[in-house]
């Protein structure tokens, strides 16, 4: 009987420094300011997609910056892209999520992931940070079958520059040129209301399941410590006969 329950006292302090650790991973930014960098820079186009309305919206490709605090109000500055070209980018509240619990296409956006894991480097200019960006949009809102920047039922129009790239890195990408780079994962920001959504990079958790923060390190720490000093106490304590 002792041995069940010391069994039951050891899955339970487990239980709950995993716990304690699993729950730092849902991450809430309260972002105050939205702004384009000048560096890269960025290029206005018209966008074409029958689901805008008219078919055809100016838009503004490049990167963005969100800037406020986090859940625990630390300041973040976070550089982002747009997945969302149907509601305006705005100051608001963001929680941080992984591919399959966004609401987008969780296949295309795998292939953002990969396709962003190579181009997000080569963002050095307005032109290049435009042809990410249309990339982007690109495999997620073509519905031909194959990629195009500047034909299809989703193109940009007037960009040679822009379109050209973009084919280019959309190209290394559907012939496998582009694959998977360890380490990386694309963290989907999903908004409260009507706003944009954003992905960015970050590193991959070393281990299944997201990466504890310190503090729940320190409560995982301390249940294994709670647990090792029950079993000393019950080696030294002789049995009652």
């Amino acid at each position: 009987m002792r041995a069940f329950q010391r069994g039951k006292a050891l899955c339970g302090a487990l239980a709950l420094a995993f716990a304690c650790a699993t729950g730092a991973q849902a991450q809430t930014y309260n972002i105050t300011t939205t702004r384009s960098p000048a560096i890269p820079g960025w290029v206005i186009g018209p966008i074409h997609d029958p689901a805008l309305s008219g078919g055809m919206e100016e838009a503004r490709l490049g990167l963005a910056i969100l800037k406020g605090t986090d859940g625990d109000g630390n300041a973040v500055s976070l550089t982002t892209w747009c997945i969302d070209l149907f509601d305006p980018l705005q100051a608001g509240t963001f929680t941080a999520t992984d591919i399959a619990h966004s609401g987008f296409d969780v296949a295309r956006l795998s292939q953002i992931q990969t396709f962003l894991e190579h181009a997000n480097s080569l963002a050095v200019d307005p032109t290049s940070a435009a042809a990410v960006q249309l990339g982007i949009w690109e495999i997620l809102y073509e519905d031909t079958g194959s990629w195009d920047a500047s034909a299809g039922s989703f193109y940009l129009a007037h960009q040679p520059a822009v379109e050209t790239l973009a084919n280019t890195w959309l190209a290394a990408l559907a012939d496998n040129d582009w694959r998977p780079v360890p380490g990386l994962r694309l963290q989907v920001l999903v908004p409260e209301g009507v706003n944009q959504a954003q992905v960015r990079l970050v590193e991959a958790p070393q281990s299944v399941g997201a990466v504890p923060e310190p503090a729940s390190w320190a409560l995982m720490v301390g249940g294994f410590g709670m647990v090792g000093g029950m079993v000393r106490r019950r080696r030294t304590r002789p049995e009652a006969a």
